[in-house]
């Protein structure tokens, strides 16, 4: 019998989140990224695990303080052209659940 897992925060995680995506372009051009994204990447996978958080404004945070991280980190990526639009994507809190709508979990069929 095959051993097989599923887990809503993997499989949208395995679509690719900005922040990582961002990273990852940036070490491909050999440049450093500070220790505290780690972290920050690490935090937020916590705050967000399935059913454990139902905090908006924490989750808003974590959202906010994201981005930033992420614009910053972006200004650095010489090559944007291979980035998915969840490394391009820049909202604001009124923004946040109209995109969620979009790329959550229930947004595709099955």
């Amino acid at each position: 019998m095959e051993n097989q897992m599923f887990c809503y925060q993997c499989q949208e995680t395995a679509g690719c989140k900005g922040l990582s995506a961002v990273t990852t372009e940036l070490r491909k051009e050999g440049k450093e990224v500070p220790e505290k994204i780690n972290h920050l990447v690490s935090v937020n996978l916590f705050t967000t695990i399935t059913n454990a958080n139902f905090d908006e404004a924490a989750i808003t945070n974590r959202i906010t303080e994201t981005l930033k991280e992420k614009e910053t980190l972006l200004s650095q990526v010489s090559d944007r052209s291979s980035l998915p639009e969840a490394a391009t994507w820049h909202g604001t809190p009124d923004s946040y659940d109209a995109k969620a709508f979009l790329v959550g979990v229930l947004a595709t069929k099955d």
